[in-house]
């Protein structure tokens, strides 16, 4: 019990500043563009490096692409250089 609540007081959202984005977008068909997204960001802990698992454009509730110098919040580990995450965990 105790390593879980140590675990997670280390891993808690971190307020991030984009400074470089690439995203590569192709037709898909019905299902709009697939989009993939990767981007640079940075805070007081130093730059990370963010991949966001492909999604596509032309579903519900399609998320916005992020742009350089968004404020952006994402839950990670303030010692993390680098990520894989899902477009929903990225709150603007």
């Amino acid at each position: 019990m105790t390593s879980l609540f140590i675990a997670t007081l280390a891993i808690q959202p971190r307020n991030l500043i984009v400074d470089q984005v690439k995203v590569t977008q192709v037709y898909a068909g019905r299902r709009g563009t697939r989009v993939v997204e990767e981007f640079t960001a940075r805070d007081q802990n130093g730059t990370v490096t963010v991949k966001v698992y492909p999604f596509h454009s032309n579903v519900a509730r399609t998320p916005a692409i992020v742009k350089k110098g968004d404020r952006i919040s994402i839950t990670l580990s303030d010692k993390a250089t680098s990520a894989k995450i899902t477009v929903d965990q990225i709150r603007f």
